[in-house]
C-alpha cells in the first residue's frame, strides 16, 4: 500500500513538473510572438515566470505579451492589486536579468 502512494505521488510530481513546462512554454511563446526578444531570451523569461509567478500572475504576463487586452482587462478584476504590480514588475525587470545572464 506505501508504495502505491509513493507512486501516486511521484505521478503528481511529474505531472506538476509536466504542467510548469507547459507554462514555460506558453510565456516563452507569447513573449517571443509579442516582442522582439530573441528565443534564448523569451525562454529565459518563461523559465523565471515558472518559478516567481503564480498561475494567475504568469496568465497576466502571456495576456499582456499576446496583446490579449479582454484576457488582461478580466484578470485586473480577479487577481489582487499587488500580485498584478508584482507580474508588471517581472515584465520590467525579467527580460535585464536574463540579458544579463540569469536563469
Amino acid at each position: 500500500m506505501l508504495g502505491l502512494g509513493a507512486a501516486a505521488l511521484a505521478d503528481q510530481g511529474g505531472d506538476a513538473a509536466a504542467e510548469a513546462q507547459v507554462q514555460v512554454q506558453a510565456v516563452a511563446t507569447a513573449c517571443g510572438t509579442g516582442s522582439n526578444m530573441p528565443v534564448e531570451l523569451c525562454t529565459c523569461i518563461g523559465t523565471q515566470a515558472s518559478a516567481e509567478l503564480n498561475a494567475d500572475q504568469q496568465a497576466f504576463v502571456i495576456a499582456a505579451f499576446a496583446g490579449d487586452d479582454a484576457e488582461a482587462q478580466r484578470l485586473r478584476g480577479v487577481v489582487p492589486p499587488l500580485e498584478l504590480a508584482a507580474a508588471a514588475m517581472f515584465m520590467v525587470n525579467a527580460p535585464r536579468d536574463c540579458a544579463a545572464g540569469g536563469d
